[in-house]
């Protein structure tokens, strides 16, 4: 059986650089999902109080979850949060109220085409 031979180009040959490439992409990477779980984390500190007062973990994962989406995407509606979760309306809907009762999210905008935002509140935690 005869092995065909491909030239290969000499930048090609070594990896000199390409790990050193890939390493700080990942690093890059962990950082920046590290800085939104400490965002997320942040937030959730200041409003936990009243959200674990006899409220299972279910609800305080998808609190955590909803709070990350709006750190990304904020302005989503009721409907697109679900969607993002893959969560019912109500149970987002009782995200949402928690939040609101702590002041850390409110609706904007018509009831049609408005979404959720952070707080004036919660975005000082966030620059600070």
């Amino acid at each position: 059986m005869l092995l065909p031979t491909i030239p290969v180009h000499p930048a090609f040959d070594s990896d000199d650089g390409v790990s050193d490439g890939v390493n700080d992409g990942v690093s890059d990477g962990v950082n920046s999902m590290q800085c939104v779980d400490d965002k997320v984390n942040k937030i959730y500190t200041l409003i936990r109080d009243g959200v674990n007062d006899g409220v299972n973990d279910g609800v305080n994962d998808g609190v955590k979850e909803l709070i990350d989406i709006l750190l990304n995407i904020s302005g989503l509606n009721t409907t697109e949060l679900a969607g993002r979760m893959n969560k019912s309306i109500p149970s987002i809907e009782r995200y949402l109220r928690l939040l609101r009762k702590k002041g850390a999210v409110e609706f904007r905008g018509a009831p049609k085409t408005g979404g959720y935002y952070f707080t004036e509140k919660i975005n000082k935690l966030l620059n600070e």
